[in-house]
Formats: structure tokens, C-alpha cells, sequence
């Protein structure tokens, strides 16, 4: 993979004039608060922990991790800027928003306890789905944990083709170098609690 991406980002609703609606929309579908809260529960999210949302969107995950009594540090990352916008607003704290691209993440080795990314994946390429995954392992901690919840979009007749993947979730899971340590499932999105695993002795991973 060589070069910058170059592929359109779509808003959260599909056009901008939509994004104030997209909560909405969600909720109606079953992809809500309370579906995130199911998310963010994995996650077990300890205080003190820096967490990443990676394709965060209008940041519904991210207010379910704010709400708790001793709130994480969170960042929300999408290269949305109004969704943005909408999920500072409505942060019950303090929200960062950082508008980038997951095949690029503006941070250094090692930063983050957590990461999330909850139905972002599947909207990037084959091209470059690889790489959102291997900078989300850069920015994990070694004791870190990473979970994602994506629709399995491999080879679906129903699909859009700009949303098709040749390999399943758990192939590019594999091919990044994760170790899977529980799945779920719910309302047809396929979910992964992933860690890192131990460095090899005598290299430094």
C-alpha cells in the first residue's frame, strides 16, 4: 500500500444534510444508545484509561464512555468534521474531536488503553482497510485491548460494491496480527474483544 488515500469519505447519513439525523436514525434501527452501551461494555474501560474512537461519528459510544462516574479520557476520531462537531456538543464532558483518517492516526506508539471502531470499518476500501487496522495495533498499548463491531460485508449479494470486502472481518483481524480474545454478536454486527500478542523474546515488537 503506497500513497495517501485518495477514496471519497462519505457522512455518517450518507450527505451532510442528514448528519443532524443520523442519531435518530440509529435508534430507530437498533443501532443506538443502548447498542452502544453493549459496545462499550466490552471494552471494560478502567478510570485512568485513554481512550480512542476510531470513526467515532456523532459520538454516541463516546457520550455511553462520558456518562460513567469516573470517565475516561476520550477521543473521538473521524474525518467528519460536522459529525464532529455534533459529538462535542452533546458530550456530557469534555469530548476531543480529531478529524483524521484511521489509515493514518496523528499519534505516537503505545498511546491508548482502549480503542473502539463500531460500523466505520466496512466503509473503508479493501486498499486500505488493512491499514486502519495495523495503526490502531501502532497506537495500542501492549496490554491494550481493541474492540471492533463491524457488519460482515464479505462477498454479500446484498451489499453495496463500495462497501464489499474480499476477505471476512476475521481475515483482516488475522492478517494485522491480533489475537481474539472473545466475539459477540448482535443485530447483525459481528463483534471482537482483541489484544496484542506477548512480543517475541528478543525483538522489539
Amino acid at each position: 500500500m503506497t500513497g495517501a488515500p485518495t477514496y471519497r469519505i462519505r457522512p455518517a447519513a450518507c450527505f451532510d444534510l442528514f448528519t443532524p439525523l443520523y442519531d435518530l436514525g440509529c435508534s430507530v434501527l437498533g443501532y443506538g444508545r443502548g447498542f452502544k452501551g453493549w459496545v462499550a461494555a466490552h471494552g471494560r474501560v478502567a478510570p485512568g484509561d485513554r481512550v480512542l474512537d476510531v470513526g467515532a461519528g456523532t459520538g454516541v459510544l463516546d457520550r455511553v464512555l462520558l456518562d460513567a462516574p469516573a470517565a475516561p479520557t476520550t477521543l473521538a476520531l473521524d474525518p467528519d468534521r460536522r459529525a464532529l462537531r455534533i459529538a462535542r456538543a452533546k458530550a456530557p464532558r469534555p469530548l476531543v474531536g480529531v478529524a483524521a483518517r484511521g489509515e493514518a492516526l496523528p499519534f505516537a506508539d503505545r498511546t491508548f488503553d482502549r480503542v473502539f471502531s463500531t460500523l466505520a470499518l466496512h466503509h473503508v476500501p479493501d486498499r486500505w482497510r488493512g491499514g486502519v487496522l495495523r495503526e490502531i495495533r501502532r497506537v495500542l498499548r501492549p496490554d491494550g485491548r481493541f474492540v471492533c463491531a463491524d457488519f460482515e460485508n464479505h462477498r454479500r449479494r446484498w451489499v453495496p460494491r463500495r462497501f464489499a470486502s474480499e476477505r471476512t472481518l476475521e481475515e483482516w483481524i488475522a492478517d494485522a496480527g491480533y489475537r481474539i480474545e472473545e466475539r459477540a454478536w448482535r443485530r447483525g454486527v459481528h463483534l471482537f474483544v482483541l489484544s496484542l500478542p506477548p512480543p517475541v523474546r528478543g525483538v522489539d515488537r
